[in-house]
């Protein structure tokens, strides 16, 4: 458990500069938080309250690196939501601000028509899937692409989704 707390306070300290939100140790903690929610994808449900105690802080610095141009942080950000598979991004809030700099105008939004404006999983999926190849890549992204559950169930719904458009 000392882990789950060190990470917690990495993230609630926050980033200050551009450096500093491209550093390896700042890729880590983002990583770890990522790996555990690929973690509760699978089973894992006590890693839930911790989950949500991290989501601010995590996402708070997800969007400093977008900010900063870290070419690290985009296919991060796709995996995040993917992972959750309905997953989507709030495109008023920061991370979503962050990431329509990077996504726009290529990356459709959902739910604007509803006033509420957001990246889906399945849109940003998409979209990486044609534009990816000008980040660097995430292998856990990789991994979860070729999954039975990706290539049987995710991705085939995201597909009907953009198609029913």
């Amino acid at each position: 458990m000392a882990l789950w707390s060190r990470v917690a306070d990495l993230f609630r300290r926050g980033r200050s500069n551009r450096q500093d939100a491209e550093s390896d140790g700042d890729i880590r903690d983002l990583d770890r938080y990522l790996r555990s929610w690929d973690a509760f994808a699978q089973g894992r449900n006590e890693l839930f309250p911790l989950l949500m105690d991290w989501k601010e802080a995590f996402e708070e610095s997800l969007a400093q690196m977008l900010e900063a141009g870290d070419r690290r942080a985009v296919k991060r950000l796709v995996f995040y939501a993917v992972v959750q598979v309905g997953g989507s991004i709030p495109a008023d809030s920061r991370l979503g601000k962050a990431a329509a700099a990077v996504l726009a105008p290529e990356c459709q939004l959902s739910g604007a028509d509803e006033g509420n404006p957001r990246y889906f999983a399945g849109d940003l999926f998409l979209w990486c899937r044609e534009n990816g190849w000008r980040f660097e890549s995430f292998p856990l992204l990789d991994e979860w692409t070729r999954r039975d559950f990706a290539q049987q169930v995710a991705i085939p719904m995201y597909l009907a989704v953009r198609e029913q458009r």
